[in-house]
């Protein structure tokens, strides 16, 4: 598999690194004709039009940093001239609403397209918002790339992806790329350019376009079981198909990518593969905002680049170790494997994201006597939790997020705020509005359970100036009681060692802990849901 089909050329490190190796614009003409002539090599079929565009993008990419077109100042001009070139197509637009329309994306999405798409992009998206459509699927057949490119718009919740993913699959298309784009308003741009998984050209049959219309509209109305429905796929192929002995293979590399962690994926393909994959990374709670998929015969080859929940890189060993075993789990149990450990009634309704749960609303005083809502996070609360960053010293910040960092990006503010209510709840605390005063969020818990629903990590942070009166066990109370309504076995997280607040906290409210064989600075702690605290009023935290 070409280098050019694994990563992404627009992220600057990726690019500078492969232009670090070839070193001169002679030398990258050489490596193209020999790769090109490699690939056509291999045998009859190998070569086509998407593996012709991926090396003509990364030629072209690596020529422009070797001429020293790649500089901060260079990418300011770039994003540029693509508003520009965008704002010469839209002849029909007043200029205050092109300017709206171009504060929606971030700089990475004016880099990735070019003119032809980004004005498509934009009267998909106004039309979507004069309609007032929740969803909108767009389908664009390139027969020069042998592709069909779907945009899938849509409010951006957690696990989208895999959804999307899902139904792509159960629809005979086969995912060659994604880009993902997370807009200021809340909604995601998603495209995926597939093929026809039977005869590897572009998925433009009539019929399977139908299909893939209204399959995906009813799998994010949660009319299709997806586990269930890919188990089925999967039973039906060949039985030789599925002996045959593909070794599995997981790569991180937190260093490839100036902003992200890259992934890859090396094992034998499955229908169910990029679902089983992508619902993973979302279960461990992270972004996923770009991807590239590769697949040779059974050889199934996938690059995810993924973000956590703050928008930072994984760079902690403990949690690439984790992150590494729960992909090769995922590789090892196809879909549906899990399904029936899950602790749903056989009936209940299953929606994209469940409604606002309103009965959790309650109000709560702390020792000092000051008055709190205590409600679970909506998606409107995004400029709160800023605040509430704001609030907080450097120090309270790292040892809560692992890193110094300044601000929440838009990105990390919203999936902490825009939650999906079946597998994870965030309890905010409100300030009750004194006279002449502003209620505010001053405090904030979560829980995230995994897909069978027996633990779940959890987080809490609290106003720095408010530590020590006992907000943050009023929190972790209400969190721990969610927690016990919904089954859960056990709740865990990990902490800094030199938190001796938290780990405090923990040991007041009955938490077990052990040390970390691989790192002596994090400690992990973890509650058996059948221990009920004791009440003590005195006790702050």
């Amino acid at each position: 598999m070409p280098a050019s089909a694994k990563r992404d050329f627009e992220d600057e490190r990726t690019v500078r690194d492969f232009v670090k190796l070839v070193q001169s614009p002679e030398k990258l003409r050489l490596i193209l004709v020999l790769t090109t002539a490699d690939i056509y090599a291999v045998g009859a079929g190998q070569w086509n039009a998407w593996k012709a565009t991926l090396l003509s993008e990364l030629y072209h990419r690596a020529e422009e940093v070797l001429a020293g077109g790649v500089t901060a100042d260079g990418r300011g001009h770039r994003i540029k001239q693509a508003q520009t070139a965008l704002r010469a197509q839209l002849t029909d637009w007043g200029e205050a609403q092109f300017e709206r329309h171009v504060a929606l994306s971030s700089s990475n999405y004016w880099l990735s397209l070019d003119t032809e798409t980004h004005a498509r992009h934009a009267r998909l998206i106004r039309e979507a918002e004069r309609s007032e459509r929740p969803l909108t699927i767009d389908t664009r057949i390139d027969r020069a790339r042998a592709i069909t490119e779907v945009t899938i718009y849509t409010g951006d919740h957690p696990g989208l992806f895999s959804k999307l993913a899902g139904s792509l699959a159960l629809c005979g298309a086969r995912v060659l790329e994604v880009k993902r784009f997370t807009l200021r308003n809340g909604y995601a741009l998603d495209i995926f350019s597939v093929q026809d998984a039977h005869s590897g050209g572009a998925f433009d049959a009539d019929d399977k376009l139908a299909r893939l219309v209204v399959t995906t509209e009813q799998t994010l109305c949660g009319h299709v079981r997806l586990s269930q429905e890919l188990a089925k796929l999967q039973l039906a192929i060949s039985q030789d198909t599925r002996k045959l002995a593909i070794p599995q293979r997981v790569m991180i590399d937190a260093n490839a990518s100036s902003a992200h962690t890259v992934i890859e994926i090396n094992c034998q393909d499955r229908p169910s593969l990029l679902y089983d994959v992508t619902r993973t990374l979302t279960d461990l709670g992270l972004q996923i905002s770009s991807g590239k998929i590769w697949t040779d015969s059974e050889t199934a080859i996938q690059v995810f680049y993924v973000r956590d929940v703050y928008g930072l890189k994984i760079t902690h060993d403990a949690k690439l170790c984790r992150l590494r075993e729960r992909l090769f789990q995922a590789l090892a149990y196809p879909v549906g494997a899990l399904v029936s450990r899950a602790r749903e009634a056989p009936n209940a309704a299953r929606l994209v994201v469940r409604p606002y749960p309103k009965e959790l609303e309650e109000k709560a005083r702390i020792k000092d006597g000051s008055e709190y809502l205590l409600r679970p996070i909506r998606p409107k609360d995004e400029s709160a939790i800023h605040r509430l960053i704001e609030r907080m010293t450097p120090e309270d910040i790292r040892l809560r997020f692992f890193a110094p960092i300044r601000r929440l990006s838009h990105q990390a503010a919203k999936r902490l705020t825009q939650v999906d209510y079946g597998r994870e709840m965030g309890i905010v605390a409100i300030a009750l509005p004194a006279k002449g005063k502003l209620a505010d969020i001053q405090g904030a818990a979560r829980i995230t359970a995994d897909p069978d629903n027996q633990r779940a990590e959890f987080t809490v942070m609290v106003q720095s100036d408010l530590k020590g009166r006992g907000l943050g066990t009023l929190l972790m109370t209400k969190i721990i009681a969610y927690a016990r309504t919904r089954g859960i076995d056990e709740i865990f997280c990990e902490v800094l060692r030199e938190n001796t607040n938290m780990l405090n906290l923990c040991r007041y409210l009955g938490f077990s802990w052990k040390d970390r064989a691989d790192d002596p600075n994090i400690v992990d702690v973890q509650l058996k849901l059948t221990y009920v605290p004791p009440f003590d009023e005195e006790h702050s935290t």
